[in-house]
């Protein structure tokens, strides 16, 4: 659909790049309280997980909070379901946002807890809330020695039963999982271009991932993004306004479980990418958008890029503290590039928040040598929001609307005025 969308709007070189994922099936899954009372509880296997045998495990559960409280209690996980209890709570304006710590345990709470011996892990939802809907995502075992099942449950039921085991009362669940990985399948990158009229070799590469996790319908993360940017250069081709340099729309394939998008997408582009300009990407949700977040590899310009003049809208609460404002995991100054943009590209624009995707779709480690972009939907402004909507069974298209999808797809073509020359 999405090739076929960017062909009908007159996009040049619109293409499917193959990329070989990860195949990953869920089955069916259940949690059930044996003591102190019967009672079902919701949860969702997290992606990648093993499953159980078919008779489930069961086992009393051991809650903790985070590593800390794991390593303090010790042989007391062996034999047990260890449950995961960190909050990722509400944050507001000025605050710093928790999803990382939260996350960690969903990401490694398996490996963590089978080097205890235990024999299942469950964790929190990394949500603010999500009435007794709960939020998968990926995980991974690295070098586990055991692999034991994981899975998610909601924030009500972490909380009842953390207190239940504060109280001593002796908490036993039985999980089961029919989780399984298959080969792995064929999927692709979606890409399309607005070809440069000056230097159509040199490219701003823009865009977010077209895959989402199936419990949910991905409208959030990232479909919305998806849409923005195709609609960013759409706009710009309506309005006649051809940049002097490329700008190619990818949308990355496998970012939620595997990122192999991003990385198939630097080794297919290997000879092409020194002239890569500007790495954009809209991953945040579909909320009003807020600003721009830049990350450079060269730490003086990193600091113009934080400290940079941000002008906000009338009434905007968000966190204007540039030193939290980076966008992603590892890119370059703009000053290794061949291009002399005289200026790291987006100062000019308001900072706020954004999320944490950013580099990882588009290459790893240090292979790109071009500044990360990141455009903001006010994700930490509304982090309540767009982690109460994404990656669960009640995930829904309704939220964030038309309107606020057609400012994003206006504000995005706004910093090419620096990197794509407009």
């Amino acid at each position: 659909w999405a090739a076929e969308a960017m062909k009908k709007a007159g996009q040049e070189n619109v293409r499917l790049e193959p990329v070989m994922v990860p195949h990953w099936v869920r089955g069916k899954e259940s949690l059930t309280m044996i003591a102190p009372r019967p009672y079902e509880i919701p949860i969702l296997g997290l992606g990648g997980s093993v499953g159980t045998p078919p008779e489930g495990i069961t086992a009393e559960v051991l809650a903790v909070r985070d590593e800390a409280d794991l390593e303090r209690l010790g042989e007391s996980a062996r034999g047990k379901i260890v449950l995961f209890n960190n909050d990722m709570r509400v944050t507001h304006p000025g605050e710093k946002w928790n999803y990382g710590t939260a996350v960690r345990y969903r990401s490694i709470g398996a490996r963590l807890a089978s080097e205890k011996g235990a024999v299942a892990c469950v964790i929190r939802s990394a949500a603010s809330d999500s009435m007794r809907t709960p939020h998968t995502g990926a995980m991974r075992y690295g070098d586990a020695k055991v692999k034991i099942p994981a899975a998610a449950m909601s924030t009500e039921d972490a909380d009842m039963i953390t207190r239940l085991c504060a109280r001593g009362v002796v908490v036993k669940l039985t999980l089961k999982m029919e989780a399984k990985t298959l080969p792995d399948a064929e999927s692709a990158n979606v890409i399309g271009e607005l070809r440069g009229s000056t230097w159509p070799d040199e490219i701003v590469v823009m865009g977010g991932h077209i895959d989402s996790w199936d419990t949910g319908q991905g409208a959030h993360d990232d479909g919305g993004g998806c849409v923005a940017s195709m609609e960013a250069i759409n706009v710009l081709r309506k309005l006649n306004m051809r940049p002097k340099r490329t700008i190619r729309v990818v949308l990355w394939t496998n970012e939620e479980n595997g990122l192999r998008g991003g990385t198939k997408y630097a080794e297919v582009h290997a000879d092409e990418l020194a002239n890569h300009v500007a790495a954009i990407e809209s991953d945040s949700g579909m909320f009003r958008p807020t600003g721009f977040g830049l990350e450079c590899k060269d730490d003086e310009r990193q600091a113009v890029a934080a400290d940079g003049p941000r002008r906000p809208e009338p009434g905007d609460a968000v966190d204007q503290s540039g030193a939290e404002h980076r966008g992603g995991e590892d890119a370059a100054a703009l000053d290794q590039q061949p291009i002399d943009l005289g200026r790291p590209a987006i100062v000019d624009f308001p900072f706020a928040q954004f999320a944490n995707h950013v580099a990882r779709d588009f290459a790893q480690g240090d292979q790109i040598v071009a500044p990360i972009v990141h455009a903001d939907h006010g994700r930490r402004q509304a982090a309540k929001h767009a982690f109460d909507l994404c990656f669960r069974h009640g995930g829904v298209r309704a939220q964030g609307g038309q309107d606020v999808g057609e400012r994003s797809a206006i504000v995005i073509p706004g910093h090419f005025r620096e990197s794509s020359g407009l």
